[in-house]
């Protein structure tokens, strides 16, 4: 004879189903509906969508209407906006993945056009928001970025560094984050630095990038933007020869 399933055999049976899927289904229905419904909609034993459901009531996720059974909360369609969302997130970012990847000249010369609207913008926010301590990191970025370029190397991991962190001086997570997925996807960073290809260049960069740091260090808004511009038009300009 089976017996009942213990609570941990229970709880690893609802982690199987997707708690989105169950108050999906109940929304769907637009009215109060049971265990059984579920069931059968499902394809999950009775026993098992009744523990769920009673879950997501103790969770402010459902409420029951007398013995009709239950509909959604506030609470769960917040719940449901806030997983699509999500989710759309999710797609947004795989899709500019996507186009990151095998960049070609047009194409690269495209996420710069991007870069110089976004990276403007966030050398502008970091003025108002940078701490001490980030200011002092970016120096450190700066320091290790030219120190590399006189040895010969590219610089390109302190030189994305150096503009993420001025991202992240922003204050803004989501403007940091669509940055971090524009230059690190696939190493796209790489292409970018490699297109300076010859110390004068790369020494170029380090000077544009210092003084980025020292319109920030300023607090300087309009001279901050302009640096970053016109470093960002030099990295252009290195592409069209490039190619």
């Amino acid at each position: 004879m089976v017996g009942k399933p213990n609570e941990r055999e229970t709880s690893q049976m609802m982690k199987k189903v997707d708690m989105t899927a169950l108050l999906d289904c109940v929304r769907d229905a637009g009215a109060p509906i049971g265990a059984t419904y579920l069931s059968e909609v499902m394809n999950i034993p009775s026993a098992t969508v009744g523990r769920m459901l009673r879950m997501a009531e103790s969770e402010g996720y459902l409420t029951r209407i007398s013995n009709k059974g239950r509909c959604l909360t506030e609470k769960g369609q917040e719940y449901l906006d806030c997983q699509e969302t999500l989710d759309y997130k999710k797609a947004s970012a795989d899709k500019l993945v996507g186009l990151m990847q095998d960049l070609t000249k047009e194409q690269l010369l495209g996420v710069m056009q991007v870069r110089k609207l976004l990276e403007g913008y966030t050398a502008e926010l970091a003025c108002a928001n940078v701490s001490e301590l980030e200011i002092a990191e970016m120096e450190t970025i700066l320091l290790e970025y030219e120190l590399e370029v006189r040895r010969g190397g590219l610089g390109n991991e302190p030189d994305l560094q150096f503009h993420l962190s001025i991202a992240k001086a922003t204050r803004n997570a989501i403007l940091h984050q669509i940055l971090k997925i524009i230059l690190t996807t696939d190493n796209a960073y790489s292409q970018f630095s490699s297109v300076a290809d010859t110390i004068q260049n790369r020494k170029k960069c380090v000077d544009q990038h210092t003084e980025i740091l020292n319109a920030i260090k300023d607090h300087d808004v309009a001279r901050s933007k302009k640096a970053m511009e016109t470093h960002l038009n030099k990295v252009i300009s290195d592409i069209e020869q490039h190619y």
